[in-house]
């Protein structure tokens, strides 16, 4: 008796913590091995989705018994077990299905394109003004945001409504990234007036400064 109510209790508890939600991350990439922004991400049958930063990395919480399914305009969708924390992700060249998404979160096919690492640009990896102007021919705009933890509805409604994708900090030093979000800020501003300063995000890295 003691024997069955142990086996009970482990199966309890091991029913327990494979409900529980923990962090899933990881980085999306292409055929080619270059990373992929704005790549949805869904917990399958949930209303829990985010998409992958200016790096490609992406977060969302998700138990071990979920599927993630990743897609992307122009690739196949991939559907994956959550139960590895660490999912690194390569998307193959195709077109997605979009009803697989839920309406918030239907995209457009995006007009920029992650062109190839040149020599010219190793040179000027921490140059924000380099790198925005690079970013701004292939019509990509980005804001660093100080932490990328996942986005809410409004968020994706901003990425939207003013063609700009929310990334996390990487690896640059925060001179880098105030200067770049500066230049994203006179962007939107010289293209939408002063209209988006109400819905960004707050935590938008030297948003204080700028809106002062």
């Amino acid at each position: 008796m003691i024997h069955f109510k142990i086996i009970l209790s482990f199966l309890l508890c091991s029913q327990f913590f494979l409900a529980q939600d923990r962090k899933i991350y990881g980085v999306v990439k292409d055929s080619t091995g270059s990373v992929l922004p704005g790549v949805n991400i869904l917990v399958e049958g949930k209303q829990t989705y985010t998409t992958t930063d200016f790096y490609g990395n992406y977060n969302i919480k998700a138990n071990s018994a979920d599927f993630l399914i990743f897609s992307y305009v122009g690739m196949k969708s991939k559907k994956i077990s959550a139960n590895p924390e660490e999912i690194n992700v390569t998307l193959q060249a195709d077109t997605i299905v979009e009803d697989l998404l839920p309406p918030v979160i239907q995209q457009k096919k995006p007009k920029y394109a992650i062109s190839r690492v040149s020599e010219e640009d190793l040179k000027n990896g921490n140059n924000p003004n380099y790198n925005f102007n690079k970013n701004a021919k292939n019509n990509l705009f980005v804001i660093f945001i100080s932490s990328f933890n996942g986005l809410q509805k409004e968020d994706f409604d901003f990425q939207q409504k003013y063609k700009i994708l929310y990334s996390g900090p990487g690896s640059y030093s925060a001179k880098y990234l105030n200067k770049y979000n500066k230049l994203t800020f006179e962007y939107l501003t010289r293209k939408y007036k002063k209209d988006w300063l109400s819905e960004v995000r707050q935590d938008a890295i030297g948003l204080k400064k700028y809106s002062n």
